[in-house]
């Protein structure tokens, strides 16, 4: 019994210190919404509501007076709290309905910090790019590594397409397995923008998906922390960045005219999901 059980323990030590890794390395994300959420006053909202009372995401931007500029920001304050319940800094109870300046007036958290959106400051920061394309191959090299080990969707593809591919780490890794795979790494605005999509695939085509799932229901785990973390620099950093639940990648492919929607994979707490025509 022993000798089976310690190998998948010790398989789930070194998981839980990878998810531990990462997180350190998107650890901003916590001390810049508990910033926000003190000089949003929003801590001491909630605990006027009393032990027992509760106070909905919209209600705390219509008490801070968000909402006359920027209408996203009960969502805004909605994926700011969920991070703290995550650490545990709030709790949360779940019901069907329909950074502080950032919240009061809408935009991009970064591009009012720099006059610019991240990826026109990497074009400018030379230092910066590089830091930025050196972190995105490392983690890049690490999850391609493990996603070629568990994964067999490349097996028969005579193309593929890496859309923002960035230095082309990961096509590459896949190109060395797949010898007769022909390779097209895309990170340019303009050719994406003249790209065909959809109708470019063959009849046996597919769409291959790597991203963090969203949860549906809010936990302490790492893994939950780690998506949270990454939602709030998403939503700091990226015009209209998110993370998304299950239903919105099976609502997004359908919307695509997709008719095949499945979750292959998961490493690194990213999964590995394919759009089939």
């Amino acid at each position: 019994m022993g000798s089976t059980q310690i190998p998948s323990v010790v398989k789930a030590n070194q998981y839980e210190s990878k998810l531990f890794a990462l997180q350190l390395a998107i650890a901003c994300a916590l001390p810049m919404v508990l910033k926000a959420a003190i000089e949003l006053d929003l801590l001491e909202m909630i605990t006027k509501k009393g032990p027992d009372g509760s106070c909905s995401a919209s209600e705390l931007a219509a008490q801070v007076g968000a909402t006359v500029k920027n209408p996203e920001a009960p969502l805004m304050l909605d994926r700011m709290c969920s991070l703290l319940t995550s650490h545990s800094v709030l709790t949360c109870t779940l019901k069907k309905s329909h950074d502080g300046d950032a919240v009061f007036d809408g935009g991009i958290p970064f591009n009012k910090a720099f006059g610019m959106s991240a990826f026109e400051y990497n074009g400018k920061d030379k230092r910066f790019n590089n830091i930025f394309n050196n972190g995105m191959f490392g983690f890049s090299t690490l999850a391609m590594k493990q996603i070629l080990d568990s994964y067999d969707g490349f097996n028969g593809l005579t193309t593929l397409v890496d859309v923002g591919g960035g230095t082309g780490a990961s096509l590459k890794m896949i190109i060395s397995k797949q010898a007769s795979l022909k390779g097209i790494n895309f990170d340019l605005p303009h050719v994406i923008k003249e790209a065909k999509t959809y109708p470019a695939l063959p009849e046996n085509g597919k769409v291959v998906v790597v991203e963090a799932i969203f949860p549906e229901a809010l936990d302490s785990t790492r893994a939950t922390q780690n998506v949270l973390h990454i939602d709030i620099i998403m939503m700091a950093y990226n015009p209209g960045g998110k993370e998304r639940t299950q239903k919105e990648f099976e609502a997004l492919a359908k919307g695509a005219g997709f008719k095949g929607f499945r979750k292959a994979s998961c490493v690194l707490n990213m999964w590995v999901m394919e759009f089939c025509k």
